[in-house]
Parts: structure tokens; sequence; C-alpha cells
């Protein structure tokens, strides 16, 4: 298994760079899909700016909605709490 550094690096760049590629493959394994998480690091490591924006862009999307969901949640399950 290759890291996606060049080989120009410093040694401890690339062993700290690989450290975290094989990390992320770990996580992102369970259904040997890629994911946001790994679209997101190649974007950073290609200096892929509009993807990076993209996914900043996507997640504080997501962390809105989600917030907003249980806030609803919580207003239909508890009549005390009232906005």
């Amino acid at each position: 298994m290759a890291c996606a550094t060049p080989p120009s690096r410093h040694h401890r760049d690339r062993h700290r760079l690989c450290a975290a590629d094989l990390r992320r493959r770990r996580h992102e394994s369970v259904f040997n899909l890629p994911g946001i998480g790994r679209l997101t690091v190649d974007a950073v490591l290609a200096r892929d700016y509009p993807v990076i924006q993209a996914m900043i862009l996507l997640t504080s999307l997501i962390y809105v909605t989600v917030n907003l969901l249980i806030d609803v949640a919580y207003t239909l399950l508890d009549p005390r709490i009232r906005y």
C-alpha cells in the first residue's frame, strides 16, 4: 500500500502523511466506498480549493439541519419547552 506523498518530501513528512493516509483508509473501509473524509483530505493534499469550499459548506449545512431537527423534536416531545 503506497502513500499519496511525492518522493521529494522529507522522510518525517512522508511518514506522517503516510500514517494519516492509513488511518483514513481504515476508517472509511467499512463498506469499501470512498467517503466525504477521503474526498476532503485528497482535496487538501491536492490544494483543490473549490472542493474544499464545497465540503465545508456541505458539512456546515448538515450540522445546521441536524441541530434544527433536534430542536423541533424537543418541542414535539416535551410540551414544557417553548421557543
